[in-house]
């Protein structure tokens, strides 16, 4: 073999081997910008489900506040019912005691 043809037959292996290389590259480049592209997709996803969540936290929070105040109100309603109730009750005792007297000072 010759030089020259020992050097074409180089130069080929090296336009292989520079065309390979150049692939990978491209691909490794290719592949990078897609990964990161689908990590800010991602993180874009999480933030707008982060902000969903807030928002029905907020409500639920309001839902909360709202039962809480209900469940007061009708707290202080029982207790205004169990006032009369026992009035009630306290006057008719009173009565039941003043007619056992009367009845027992009549026999």
């Amino acid at each position: 073999m010759t030089n020259q043809s020992r050097i074409k037959k180089l130069n080929k292996i090296l336009i292989k081997r520079n065309k390979i290389i150049f692939l990978l590259f491209s691909f490794s480049i290719l592949l990078f910008v897609t990964s990161n592209f689908y990590f800010v997709y991602t993180e874009a996803a999480l933030v707008s489900e982060i902000k969903n969540l807030d928002a029905k936290l907020a409500d639920l929070t309001v839902k909360k506040s709202s039962i809480e105040i209900e469940y007061t109100e009708n707290v202080e309603k029982l207790e205004s019912i169990e006032d009369k109730f026992a009035l009630t009750n306290l006057k008719e005792v009173e009565y039941l005691n003043s007619t056992d007297s009367e009845f027992a000072f009549k026999n």
